[in-house]
């Protein structure tokens, strides 16, 4: 099994059990309070705002500049739409819409242990969108979850529904076949983008791991509350990898037995298939 550049666990138990935790208000609380701050806010301030960059940019002689409606993160690779179906060894896999979600409660996925600041650690694996995971931002934020069984994980999405929290923007992947453990194996730094939506994330080289953990290193925004309120993990179990890899060799013996009748009824030498030898797998103790 191939396996991404292994990253040592850095998260010492007690470095990350320590300090005192925050005072956190109820969330709903925070939104009325939000609500009341933006009510009484003049309107004018937005035309004031815009009538000064209209001014600079005529002093300068320049065009002002237009907001980006994209809100793409710099790592726009690692993001697809949910609905696109994305190449795999023998083909195309499904959208995924049109696949089985191995971080779900209801599929046998668990939250193992998560930052002691986090409250409601375990709603992201309940796909309920008025759920979610809230932790102050200041804090240090991770979480570790067990899937149902070894996956060799290809997608991992993540979704905020809540208006007045900040979202995840940097944020690291971690895998492991066993827990507790000092060494996890990096899966992929990913950016997101500071959407509502689901956002999927494609990992470069697919993985096997049973264990997830997700640092959470930047926000969007500067609210008080960050949160999380979904995690979807899309992969194969050993006999789904089984049945492609078995449909692959099918396919390749067709392949090369055609190669070979058609050199026999032409009189040339079939060409011999290479194939390429695995890269060696790469791992840093903790």
């Amino acid at each position: 099994r191939g396996t991404a550049a292994a990253a040592a666990d850095d998260d010492d138990d007690d470095d990350e059990r320590a300090g005192a935790t925050d005072h956190i208000i109820p969330l709903e609380e925070w939104k009325a309070k939000m609500l009341a701050k933006i009510a009484e806010q003049p309107a004018r301030e937005s035309a004031e705002a815009e009538a000064a960059m209209l001014a600079e940019a005529a002093a300068s002689g320049q065009a002002p500049s237009q907001p980006n409606s994209s809100s793409a993160p710099k790592h726009a690779p690692h993001l697809a739409s949910e609905g696109a179906s994305f190449a795999s060894p023998s083909g195309l896999r499904p959208p995924l819409s049109q696949r089985f979600n191995y971080g779900a409660f209801d599929a046998g996925a668990r939250l193992v242990q998560a930052n002691p600041e986090a409250k409601g650690s375990g709603a992201i694996l309940k796909g309920d969108k008025d759920a979610y995971m809230l932790n102050p931002c200041s804090a240090r934020k991770w979480v570790v979850i067990a899937l149902p069984e070894d996956i060799k994980v290809d997608v991992v999405s993540l979704s905020n529904h809540e208006l007045f929290a900040s979202s995840v923007r940097e944020w690291q992947l971690l895998g492991s076949m066993k827990y507790p453990t000092e060494l996890w194996f990096e899966l992929g730094k990913f950016e997101a983008a500071d959407s509502k939506l689901r956002q999927p994330f494609y990992l470069s080289q697919p993985n096997w791991a049973r264990y997830l953990k997700l640092r959470f290193i930047s926000h969007h925004r500067s609210e008080h509350y960050c949160t999380l309120s979904q995690l979807a993990v899309f992969g194969q179990t050993v006999m789904d990898d089984f049945s492609e890899s078995m449909e692959l060799q099918r396919e390749n013996l067709e392949d090369m037995r055609a190669r070979v009748q058609s050199a026999a009824a032409g009189g040339g030498e079939a060409a011999t298939p290479t194939v390429a030898a695995p890269a060696p797998a790469v791992a840093v103790a903790a």
